[in-house]
């Protein structure tokens, strides 16, 4: 039976009249690749093209799934690049099968070909890839081996033993009548802890309140045992010219003395006494004591110094008309209490045993694992001011990593819950700010409220885990911040820091092509991003898979990572740097890297970076084999969104090449093998990227006829893929020249 299909949307236009260069791309290598045909080119009302693909699939011989052996597949492109091109199978009978994007319209069904965001798919994109993929989704479709077994079905349609904490920020003056509510937070036995509270009224007071006083300044040593009594407390201060009763009296006085409430409080005094070092020098510190009434109340203290009296039943307070002066409180037993001030950035300091450091303005982008506890060691040890960005909802298996352990902050977003909770550590001035908000794709206004962030930063901080976030914030080129990127390995046991120069002439995107290149070339680093299979599901999406990493080993990273970051910021000159842990015996193991020096050049619409590190070794190579040429392929990268090809490494001349003075033939002998590792290596981000070749001595850079021929050959076997050939010619005198395709579209 002849299938039905469904008929694609939009208006019919010739190829060549595609405006959208995705789908151009689509319909010229449908045009080229075999296996799949070019059926129409339309174009919808809203500016969207659609190219349709008549799909050849490989089919085993036991097919789960109807997948048919050419299947008529719809690809729907977007005008602004923003989403990822939706992909409809057009046959209705198609089967539903997993990773189907649920639509208003069940038919056509629309495919899941990526597991990755749109931004990280950009990076690598090419029609080649996106159709290789979708001849691969189709595949393992048929076989239903797209979906993971231990995915959820697809449906159909987150100075004693008691202490008082006092505001890191309160100043007692002489002239002060402010008292304090207290809180008692916990207890142990017959210790207790309270917290005094800020700025509070004598409306709403709590079981204990307390009263500030400040006598003047008196030579050290003035308190020289502990009272327990209020009158004992007295005649100390008073030897000090600090009449204590009569204060305590007329603020007592002041109180509203028919709220029952008020008066039934247990009282603590907390006193300031300015210390000098002998009399007649100036003031050199302040003293802080505490006293809390054992059992008393106010009610009982006040008429124990006759601020006023009790009348006969106990019920009603009056006034005294004749105080007597021998009443200060002699039955009124108290008990000293230590205090201690909040922790405060200062403290933060002080503890951190770090001289009091310049406040820089830092902007963290991904409040995450390793990024939380980056920020709240900075936190705790006082360092820098900080604006948090992060667009992510704490949730329950982020408990297993995140710096925020509380069930109760399940749901909030993590920049807010880290911020929140780190000012409320650090007091005032508050330590930090946040924006919630996606680097990538902000919304409507919040990119000019991020370009304000980045335009006050010293410092823009890469937690984020993402490759498209850290090449974001690299070519944010408008804001003066250097760009330091902090990233934990896939199984957690390393870590990787790629810090900017001051100058930026090294930028972070370019630091990642370096990192890469040490990778592949240094047999001490084997294995840094190798990774187990698999993950643990956390949601039913097929995104919803979150790494299987201890949290000791985040812990010990991100402590090496916020010294590591200071360490950075306090020198001025870019730096590769990895550290990594034995798991067995956690031994740490610092691998600096060599950074070279950057270049950027622009060739026709493409950029191009390389770096002298690349350009020694080429003519390291060619002087060892002169007076014969020689070369070998270059190894990269691109960036397929930005239009710039990394030139980092080279494989040198596979030894069946023929190399003579005039002639070089680049051989093949284990070139395939070699550049399968490279990209096994690095995660498939350094690949085969191009050719080069020296000339020999007394010949400079320019091409000969067969260095053209060559290159029109590579040119057309690059078209393929949808890459620019590249080659590079490495002449006498260090006169070298990369020749690059750049395929302007009209």
């Amino acid at each position: 039976m002849k299938p039905d299909f469904v008929e694609a949307e939009g208006q019919l236009v010739r190829q060549q009249d595609l405006r959208l260069p995705k789908a151009q791309d689509t319909a010229r290598i449908a045009c080229a690749t075999p296996y799949v045909s070019l059926r129409d080119c339309k174009r919808c009302s809203d500016g969207r093209e659609i190219v349709v693909l008549d799909v050849e699939v490989e089919l085993g011989q036991k097919c789960v799934y109807d997948i048919q052996s050419t299947e008529r597949i719809a690809t729907v492109f977007y005008p602004d690049d923003s989403c990822m091109p939706e992909v409809l199978a057009l046959r209705s009978s198609f089967p539903k099968t997993p990773h189907q994007n649920l639509r208003t319209e069940e038919i056509p069904r629309s495919l899941c070909l990526f597991n990755e965001r749109y931004d990280e798919v950009k990076l690598h994109w090419s029609a080649f890839f996106f159709v290789q993929r979708l001849r691969e989704w189709l595949a393992l479709a048929a076989k239903d081996k797209l979906h993971a077994a231990d995915q959820p079905l697809e449906p159909f349609l987150l100075n004693s033993s008691s202490y008082l904490i006092i505001p890191a920020d309160l100043t007692i003056k002489e002239d002060t009548t402010d008292f304090l509510n207290l809180e008692l937070v916990g207890r142990i036995n017959q210790r207790f802890a309270l917290i005094a509270s800020r700025n509070t009224k004598a409306t709403t007071p709590s079981e204990y309140m307390a009263f500030c006083f400040r006598t003047p300044v008196v030579s050290h040593g003035i308190i020289n045992q502990t009272p327990t009594t209020l009158a004992q407390l007295h005649a100390l201060l008073q030897s000090a010219g600090f009449d204590l009763v009569a204060s305590l009296r007329e603020r007592l006085k002041s109180l509203p003395s028919k709220t029952p409430s008020i008066t039934k409080c247990r009282l603590v005094l907390l006193i300031v006494i300015p210390m000098r070092r002998k009399d007649g020098e100036s003031q050199e510190q302040e003293g802080v004591f505490s006293f809390i009434t054992d059992n008393d109340r106010i009610k009982t203290i006040g008429e124990s110094i006759d601020a006023w009296g009790i009348a006969p039943g106990g019920s009603q307070l009056g006034a005294v008309l004749a105080v007597n002066p021998e009443k200060k409180g002699e039955n009124i037993t108290i008990v000293s209490l230590n205090p201690i001030r909040e922790f405060s950035r200062n403290m933060g300091i002080a503890l951190s045993g770090m001289p009091m450091p310049r406040i820089g303005k830092l902007v963290l982008v991904g409040a995450g694992a390793l990024g939380s506890q980056v920020f709240f060691n900075a936190s705790r040890m006082g360092y820098g001011q900080w604006t948090l960005i992060d667009n992510d909802f704490l949730l329950p298996h982020n408990l297993a990593r995140h710096a925020v352990p509380e069930v109760s902050c399940v749901g909030h977003p993590k920049a807010e819950v880290v911020s929140v909770i780190a000012n409320a550590m650090v007091g005032q001035p508050a330590i930090s700010d946040f924006v919630l908000a996606d680097v990538l794709k902000p919304e409507t206004g919040m990119a000019d409220k991020l370009g304000e962030y980045y335009d006050a930063a010293d410092v823009i901080v890469d937690c984020s885990t993402s490759i498209a976030a850290a090449r974001h914030l690299s070519h944010l080129d408008k804001h003066h911040a250097r760009r330091i990127s902090l990233f934990l390995n896939p199984m957690g046991t390393d870590l990787v820091m790629l810090a900017e120069d001051v100058s930026r002439n090294t930028r972070l995107d370019q630091l990642e092509m370096q990192y890469y290149r040490a990778l592949i070339n240094s047999a001490e680093l084997k294995g840094h991003l190798s990774q187990e299979e698999g993950g643990i599901r956390y949601g039913q999406s097929c995104r919803d898979i979150s790494s299987s990493i201890p949290q000791d080993m985040v812990a010990l990273n991100s402590a090496i990572a916020t010294r590591a970051l200071r360490s950075a910021i306090e020198g001025k000159t870019s730096q590769i740097r990895i550290w990594r842990t034995d798991p067995s015996t956690m031994a740490v193991s610092h691998h600096p890297i060599t950074v070279g020096q950057g270049f950027s050049i622009p060739v026709g619409s493409w950029s191009l970076y390389y770096d002298s590190i690349l350009i020694e070794k080429i003519y390291c190579a060619r002087s060892n084999k002169l007076p014969n040429e020689t070369g070998g392929i270059l190894l990269g990268s691109y960036d397929m969104q930005r239009k710039i090809v990394y030139v980092i490494d080279t494989i040198l001349s596979p030894v069946d090449s023929t190399e003579w003075p005039t002639v070089y033939i680049r051989g093949s002998q284990g070139l395939i093998e070699a550049v399968e590792t490279v990209k096994r290596s690095t995660h498939e981000n350094l690949v085969y990227v191009g050719e080069w070749h020296s000339h020999p001595s007394g010949f400079g850079c320019r091409p000969s006829g067969d260095d053209i021929k060559a290159f029109s050959y590579l040119s057309k076997w690059m078209m393929v893929d949808g890459f620019p050939a590249l080659m590079l010619i490495a002449g006498d005198k260090m006169q070298y020249a990369f020749y690059i395709e750049h395929m302007d579209r009209e």
